[in-house]
């Protein structure tokens, strides 16, 4: 058993989120070719969003929609194979302004 070289091992970064608060990005890298599962939960542990994901060696990252999760922390839940991992992260939400922004919030 040798040792795998560091670009041949899965690598799994943080959860970023946009300026925008529209789209969030998941870095990582893959050492073959597989599946991934992404279960998001709310900060009550309420399962918000759930993705599937195709990835490769040529994979970086994998960028998936929070334009329609309110403000809050999130958990996501990760799960390749047999493996289980999460990542933590903020979900920001910028506030319109004007009258149309003002109209919005007081529905919120």
């Amino acid at each position: 058993m040798g040792n795998t070289s560091p670009e041949h091992q899965l690598n799994l970064g943080e959860i970023t989120i946009d300026s925008q608060g529209a789209e969030a990005l998941f870095y990582c890298t893959f050492p073959s070719a597989g599946n991934l599962q992404l279960i998001l939960q709310d900060a009550l542990g309420r399962s918000v969003m759930t993705e599937e994901f195709s990835a490769d060696e040529t994979t970086k990252g994998l960028t998936f929609d929070v334009s329609n999760l309110k403000a809050g922390s999130y958990h996501a839940w990760i799960y390749i194979n047999d493996l289980v991992f999460v990542r933590h992260f903020n979900l920001e939400k910028k506030e319109e302004q004007g009258l149309i922004g003002r109209f919005r919030s007081m529905f919120k």
